[in-house]
């Protein structure tokens, strides 16, 4: 069967031969004719290839500019998701700082009342009492030093200042505590002495 076959290609293969041989003869006779001809076919070949590399170009910008308008449209959601979270921290942060200002005001309040009775309460001429006699001399010798060795006089400007600061520290204190309450700071850890 294979013979069979050989034996009828034999001729398609004299015929080929033949026409190889007459195109080496065109060539040989006819060589500028026949490199214009090669050059037209190569440039119609690469043509070709332009076109379908064209082709793979164009999709290739096709899918670059689709992952681009993705890209811009998760950019856009990423944008606004932040800017919704940044207004509800600001809006979270404004409720905390309006609630602070009742807790100061509270605080403020308490030690304004409690500090001012202990201020009075705590006067100098009701703790500390000197000898009569002794008030004509320079510097009369008290008779009985009140709280005690370790007591502090201020004027009471500075006291009240004193109380305010305070107040102002439990105000912060608290808003502090509220923060970590709600998520929005982290305590430290204590610090070992």
């Amino acid at each position: 069967m294979l013979t069979a076959i050989l034996l009828r290609l034999l001729p398609l293969w004299n015929w080929l031969r033949g026409a190889a041989g007459a195109l080496r003869g065109l060539i040989g006779r006819y060589p500028l004719q026949a490199a214009l001809i090669a050059s037209l076919c190569l440039s119609g070949w690469l043509w070709h290839g332009w076109d379908r590399e064209k082709a793979h170009h164009l999709s290739d910008r096709a899918a670059a500019e689709e992952t681009m308008r993705q890209f811009r449209a998760a950019s856009d959601a990423n944008a606004a998701a932040a800017i919704a979270q940044v207004k509800a921290a600001e809006a979270r942060s404004a409720q905390q700082a309006k609630d602070n200002t009742h807790v100061e005001t509270e605080i403020r309040t308490v030690y304004r009342d409690r500090a001012g009775a202990y201020a009075d309460r705590m006067r100098l001429d009701q703790v500390c009492r000197s000898d009569p006699a002794a008030a004509t001399q320079d510097h009369p010798a008290p008779l009985d030093h009140g709280p005690g060795g370790e007591a502090v006089v201020l004027e009471r400007a500075d006291f009240d200042q004193l109380v305010a600061n305070t107040a102002r520290l439990e105000a912060a204190h608290e808003w502090g505590e509220g923060l970590i309450r709600d998520g929005a700071a982290v305590a430290l850890p204590e610090l070992v002495q």
